[in-house]
């Protein structure tokens, strides 16, 4: 079951040369300290897809962008390696809608709870909302699998160990 940050087909986005995104803008070319996400005149979305910044991908809508990066944040590969989200997952099975507004990338484009669900029902469908009484909206995996298991198992078998001694 190891993640590979497939994308969904219902996800829209385009990978495009860095002059595209400084020509929206009206720059000749980008600053060399340009943002790495946000949006553009017209409603576009745009992210930075490489370290080099000489491509960027662009999302027709907010939602294929939040979508994109909810699909990279759930990735097997990315949940197993993630402080943040791991505490969540180990307790919760699942993580906090509000959580994901502080993300950086999210945050570069001022996603909302709302539209956080949204693009989860509309654009995700191995995601799942879960609704927990007292601790608020969760966001995750239908199957429900994490990668976390082993690593759980060994923080025990660690913890036991030193009792021991």
């Amino acid at each position: 079951m190891a993640g590979v940050d497939v994308v969904p087909s219902s996800i829209r986005y385009e990978l495009v040369e860095s002059k595209v995104i400084a020509e929206r803008l009206g720059y000749d070319v980008l600053p060399d300290n340009f943002r790495e996400s946000g949006s553009l005149p017209g409603g576009n979305y745009f992210a930075v897809a490489g370290f080099k910044k000489t491509h960027y991908y662009l999302y027709p809508s907010k939602e294929d962008f939040i979508a994109y990066f909810l699909n990279h944040y759930f990735d097997i590969n990315f949940v197993s390696q993630n402080r943040r989200m791991r505490p969540y997952l180990i307790r919760f099975r699942g993580v906090p809608v509000r959580t994901f507004t502080d993300y950086p990338r999210l945050a570069s484009v001022g996603a909302q709870p709302q539209e956080i669900i949204s693009a989860v029902i509309s654009k995700l469908p191995h995601l799942k909302i879960v609704h927990m009484a007292y601790c608020g909206i969760f966001i995750s995996r239908r199957d429900e699998y994490y990668g976390i298991d082993d690593h759980r198992r060994v923080f025990l078998h660690t913890l036991c160990w030193y009792r021991r001694v």
